[in-house]
Parts: C-alpha cells; structure tokens; sequence
C-alpha cells in the first residue's frame, strides 16, 4: 500500500512539473468592438498566477506571477508565448477598454483566461473604445407638474424604483442626466430609455443613437 501511494505522489510531482513547463502560445487579432476595425498598437501582456491577487494595469484584477508582453502591429495581429500555468491575458491602449464577460453575462473582468500547454490560433478579442452620452432631454408640450424619468437603456416598472434609481424631473427642461456624460462604446449605438409626462398623460419611449468612438454626443433630444 505505502508502495502505491508513493508511486502516486511521484506521478503527481512528475504532472506537476510537466504542467510548470509547458509552453502556452496565443495568436490572432485586437478589434474595435464597435467598428470591428484592427487596432494597432495594444500592448498584449500574458501573466501567470491568480489574477486576484493585486494591482495589475491599472485595475483591480492582478495576476502575482511572471510574464511577457508583446504589441499589436497595424493589422491588430499579435502572437505571444510564455511557460507557466494559470495564465490571463490583458489588453492596454488609452482610450480603450478590455470586458469579457462571464458565461452566463452577470459579471465581467478586464483578463482572459488560458489552459496552459496549449497553442490557440485565430483568437479574437475585442476592446471598447471610449464614447460619451451627453445629450439633452427637452419637452415641446410639457407643463412645469409634469415628470420626465430618463436612464441608460433600462426599462423599469415600479414609479418608486424610478424616483430612487433614475433621474427626475418636471417642466419641459432641457434636462442632462450626468454633466459628465454617461460613457458608452464607440462606433456603437448608446441606448436610453425614458417615461415622461405631457399634460398629466404618461408616454415611454426607448431610442438609441451612434455615437462614434472618443466623441461626445451632445445633440438636444426633444419628446
């Protein structure tokens, strides 16, 4: 008995430092999200460890391991290699933003996850390029009792969940829901979503506009 578990511990060892060895290659293109353009010059870092653990790039997610990093060229292509296991790839580029998304969409990282040991070819990721909603709300045929509630691309039922969550008005405005804009993904269409009131009569309405990445949209929206 003694015999087999210390065949098997010797296995595991063996496993264990196969695993540590091995050589994970990624390949493929860097695109605008929105454009699905290539986008040059994203430095690609590859990173070993948890990605939990500190600071990395800026952001909240870390990896407390080794790793290599390399830049896309003008056709968003790169290829980078590195040895090591529990790998996370970020992407950097001002002005932009790296999201995936969980499985099932309820959460979202600023890292891709790797298996090690292995060559992925024809990877495709995207990145958000930075774009602002700055519009403004303005009534045609509003009283001053009358109520707007705007808020981005949301539909909600309950009147008390909106005077709590979204913003609220009266009168015909023009009204602006952040001075500094809510920040959409450029070279997308920003969707809002409003009720509001005319003459005590109550209307919804959910509209988009494209907003072009690192712009500002800034156009009045009348209702």
């Amino acid at each position: 008995m003694k015999n087999f578990v210390l065949i098997g511990l010797i296995l595991y060892i063996i496993v264990a430092c196969s695993k540590k060895n091995e050589t994970t290659t990624i390949e493929g293109k860097v695109l605008n999200i929105g454009s699905k353009q290539p986008i040059d010059s994203v430095q690609v870092f590859l990173r070993s460890g948890s990605p939990y653990s500190s600071s990395f790039l800026g952001g909240s997610t870390a990896g407390n391991g080794q790793y290599v990093s390399t830049y896309t060229d003008k056709y968003g292509y790169f290829k980078i290699s590195m040895v090591g296991e529990e790998l996370n790839l970020y992407l950097s580029k001002q002005g932009y933003r790296f999201v995936v998304f969980s499985v099932d969409g309820g959460s979202s990282d600023n890292f891709k996850s790797y298996n090690s040991g292995q060559h992925y070819v024809n990877e495709i990721l995207e990145l958000w390029a930075d774009a602002y909603f700055k519009g403004e709300f303005k009534g045609q045929n509003s009283v001053m009792t009358d109520s707007i509630y705007f808020d981005e691309g949301k539909f909600v039922e309950s009147l008390n969940v909106l005077r709590s969550r979204n913003h609220w008005n009266f009168g015909n405005g023009p009204f602006s829901p952040y001075n500094e804009g809510w920040i959409g993904i450029g070279d997308e269409y920003f969707a809002y979503w409003m009720r509001y009131q005319i003459h005590g009569v109550w209307h919804q309405k959910v509209d988009s506009v494209f907003i072009k990445s690192f712009t500002t949209y800034t156009d009045t929206i009348y209702y």
